[in-house]
């Protein structure tokens, strides 16, 4: 695994200005110590493969972390423990959920609000990313397309995952991730003939 230094240097190398976030800013977020520090310490990059966006959303609403309540006033006091860290290209956001051990799941709009596991922390979170970064990058080196990647680089992209979290098999998010890569290569194939 990376160290912290190691997980920032490479987005800087990606040209991403990391997001840090100061302490008296996590603090009335009421974030576990490991979390508060991982995200004082290393940070979020601004966006990330997946479309992901972290520090701020499309429309510029937000800038920073908090509460999701106090980000989508339509929200009931039975999101009071979601912080709001990101977005997907949905829109949907990108929690933290201090109830649940600080847990990384998708708030689903489209779906009733539903919390979908992403990742066990916010550090298994950027091991993760990272590991898709990475794999992006290697597809990408060879090809213009990410629907041309081999079984060998998906299952290095897998085996990746698997070892950023622990609780990787409990991911809908992940395992979603991984079936749309494959059915799209299939998708590809079968529309290219090959």
């Amino acid at each position: 695994m990376m160290t912290n230094s190691e997980i920032k240097d490479y987005w800087i190398s990606k040209g991403q200005k990391v997001t840090i976030f100061s302490p008296g800013i996590l603090q009335p977020l009421l974030l576990q110590e490991h979390t508060k520090k991982f995200l004082s310490i290393v940070g979020l990059p601004p966006e990330a493969a997946l479309y992901l966006s972290f520090s701020t959303n499309k429309q510029g609403s937000w800038n920073s972390i908090a509460r999701i309540i106090d980000i989508d006033t339509a929200l009931d006091s039975s999101f009071k423990n979601l912080i709001q860290i990101g977005s997907d290209g949905s829109g949907n956001a990108i929690v933290i959920n201090t109830e649940n051990n600080d847990i990384i799941e998708l708030l689903d709009h489209d779906n009733g609000f539903k919390l979908i596991f992403i990742n066990s922390s916010i550090k298994s979170f950027s091991f993760s990313l990272l590991a898709y970064s990475r794999f992006i990058s290697s597809i990408l080196a060879n090809s213009y397309f990410d629907t041309h990647f081999t079984d060998e680089q998906f299952n290095t992209l897998k085996n990746r995952l698997i070892l950023a979290d622990k609780d990787f098999d409990k991911s809908e998010f992940w395992h979603s991730e991984l079936d749309m890569l494959l059915g799209n290569r299939e998708a590809y194939k079968h529309e290219s003939g090959n």
